[in-house]
């Protein structure tokens, strides 16, 4: 039952979201487009260091998984920080959403469960149309009676 409130919320939103973006949708203020655009460029400058570093450990780990024998607690170690840049990575987002979501009144705050369904849906969707299932951008069918 929830699921299918959530599809006719998303359903009746869809028109607006489609024809106004983002902005229109939540009903940003001018200001907090540009503050939103600020922040996302922020983050970006952030991370960038850390995904470069990324890059450059998995070159090593590659050369070092190309060896005949590699070394084992190498590869390892390298596995490890990866991953641990990655997480670095996830954190400096996660921190960069929470000052976002707090730029956003309370009433604009509610209407991002329906995004978040609808980004959940979106592979979904993309399944369905390379199927063929659904068109792209098409519209829902609606029964008469």
């Amino acid at each position: 039952m929830k699921k299918a409130l959530w599809v006719v919320c998303l359903l009746w939103l869809a028109p607006v979201a489609q024809a106004g973006g983002l902005g229109e949708f939540l009903d940003l203020s001018p200001e907090q487009e540009g503050a939103l655009r600020v922040l996302r460029v922020q983050t970006e400058e952030a991370v960038a260091p850390l995904k470069q570093q990324v890059r450059l450990r998995e070159e090593v780990l590659a050369e070092e998984l190309r060896e005949e024998e590699p070394n084992l607690p190498g590869v390892g170690r390298i596995v490890v920080e990866i991953h641990r840049l990655r997480e670095q990575a996830a954190a400096v987002r996660g921190q960069a959403r929470q000052t976002a979501v707090g730029l956003l009144s309370d009433e604009q705050q509610e209407w991002l469960d329906p995004l978040r369904l609808s980004a959940t849906l979106a592979p979904v969707a993309r399944q369905a149309v390379h199927l063929n299932l659904i068109g792209p951008g098409e519209p829902p069918h609606t029964t008469s009676d």
